[in-house]
């Protein structure tokens, strides 16, 4: 995993979370949701959705030069708040500890849609709430984080699956 030196930080609190047995209590409805979202394929991009996008080719256009690339697209339409789908209010340590098991288990799903690509997941961290997004990676688009991880001041990392 590819992180600026805030997330380094949090990871290693993270794992001392795992070790303790933590307890966390989760609403089923609000897990099933967070764990299971409904990936949708539009124009080769995956986004989350519960329904299905049907675009034109012309829609679809104005949509990728709104976000500047299929890339970004992708990122901003499947940007999601770990701590929403929990019960109580949760650090953002265990949020984290559980946004790494979402991305396992997005990561599974999403190779069983598309076993050949791969995706990038990234997570950050601000005002108390983790958040995951992810993207294709594609050749001839660049990531959607800038080179210099290290100038962003919240904690973020990526991880290419």
């Amino acid at each position: 995993m590819i992180m600026n030196t805030e997330m380094k930080r949090m990871i290693g609190r993270v794992e001392l979370i795992k070790r303790n047995e933590h307890i966390i209590r989760l609403n089923l409805e609000g897990l099933n949701k967070l764990f299971c979202p409904q990936f949708v394929n539009v124009h080769d991009c995956i986004i989350i959705s519960d329904k299905p996008i049907l675009l034109s080719d012309k829609q679809f256009l104005k949509v990728i030069k709104m976000h500047n690339d299929k890339t970004g697209y992708e990122t901003c339409n499947t940007d999601t708040r770990v701590n929403d789908y929990i019960v109580d209010e949760i650090s953002d340590l265990e949020a984290l500890a559980i946004a790494f098991m979402t991305i396992d288990i997005w990561s599974n799903k999403l190779k069983m849609l598309e076993p050949n690509s791969k995706f990038c997941f990234i997570i950050d961290c601000n005002d108390g709430y983790v958040t995951l997004r992810f993207h294709k990676v594609r050749a001839e688009e660049s990531g959607w984080l800038c080179n210099d991880i290290d100038s962003y001041t919240e904690p973020i990392g990526y991880l290419v699956k």
